[in-house]
């Protein structure tokens, strides 16, 4: 069976994967599966016409693969393929299996085909181990065998893997804010930028603060400061339910001044920025700390919207007015 594979360049490693395991899976029968793949070295003969190379492959194939990810809507050659394989179906009559949609996250599964012509089509998701041994039923595989589901878990295994390195937490916050009590900017006559300093590298946070830069006597600590990482339309968190049934947000904070002795975990969720679960306060210790937040309490539909997480500081957590440190390693899984 000839299978064409559409992807987008940022997800070639995972198309290569899903090709691998329809290749190497055996089938029920005498035939075997193919997949073209245009990220495949050698896919498109030198000096063929890149588009002519997908028309013809698209004649040649048994069943189009859509890899529906955020990257493939935001390319234009993907909808090119799906509006192609689209006309396949429903004017040349390829017939109901032709389009087998696979999607990951953090597309959710309501949103993969929302508004196509194909939303009645069922959708796979590639980190769900029995919906992709279930479709693989579609490409004449015996998914009975014990080697078929071992190839499975490991692949599902590793493009889990994948989703998570690639999810940026922080680099894909739309701001990165301070804030402070209001009562101490009046008492040292200073805003909130000029006490508290954040920036982002790549996928850390550097963070410093200085709460009486002009030395004033007798002035108390904030009631709190905090950094803030802002989502305007919100950061689905729910991926984590696709890899745990205990999900969890893992963070590393180098408190490398040695200036807090604590540090307390926001979330919250919705227009109205409700709190999605109580803040989680961790004691600290001078130089690296591991943290978890565990969100096993939390209902999904509130983690696909988050549009805060908060870093809040409180004066009991402080040693001194004036330090720095880094937020690292954000991850939810």
């Amino acid at each position: 069976m000839h299978i064409f594979l559409s992807h987008a360049s940022a997800n070639a490693e995972i198309a290569g994967k899903l090709k691998e395991l329809i290749e190497g899976c055996p089938t029920t029968g005498s035939e075997t599966n193919t997949v073209y793949c245009s990220s495949t070295p050698g896919s498109i003969e030198i000096g063929r016409d890149y588009v002519d190379d997908i028309y013809r492959n698209l004649d040649d194939s048994a069943v189009f693969i859509p890899l529906l990810t955020k990257e493939y809507y935001a390319s234009r050659f993907c909808v090119m393929e799906l509006g192609g394989a689209a006309l396949y179906l429903y004017r040349f009559g390829r017939g109901e299996g032709y389009i087998k949609p696979y999607y990951l996250p953090p597309l959710a599964l309501g949103d993969a085909l929302l508004g196509t012509s194909l939303s009645a089509l069922e959708v796979y998701s590639l980190v769900d181990a029995a919906a992709v041994l279930k479709s693989l039923e579609g490409f004449g595989i015996d998914i009975g065998l014990a080697s078929t589901k071992a190839r499975v878990s490991t692949f599902v295994a590793e493009v889990s893997q994948i989703v998570v390195d690639k999810m940026d937490i922080v680099g894909g916050a739309d701001k990165l804010g301070t804030y402070c009590d209001d009562r101490h900017l009046a008492v040292v006559d200073k805003t909130s930028e000029e006490l508290l300093h954040a920036t982002r590298d790549g996928k850390k946070i550097l963070a410093s603060f200085n709460l009486n830069p002009d030395r004033k006597e007798h002035v108390q600590s904030p009631a709190f400061f905090s950094y803030v990482l802002h989502f305007f339309d919100g950061f689905d968190l729910d991926v984590a339910h696709m890899f745990s049934h205990y999900p969890k947000i893992w963070l590393t904070l180098d408190n490398f001044t040695d200036s807090l002795r604590g540090i307390s975990v926001e979330l919250k969720f919705g227009p109205n920025k409700e709190m999605l679960l109580d803040p989680v306060r961790f004691k600290l210790a001078g130089g690296i700390n591991k943290l978890v937040v565990d969100l096993s309490s939390v209902r999904s539909r509130r983690l696909e919207a988050v549009n805060e997480i908060c870093f809040v500081i409180h004066p009991d957590d402080l040693k001194s007015s004036e330090g720095a440190f880094e937020i690292k390693d954000v991850t939810v899984c």
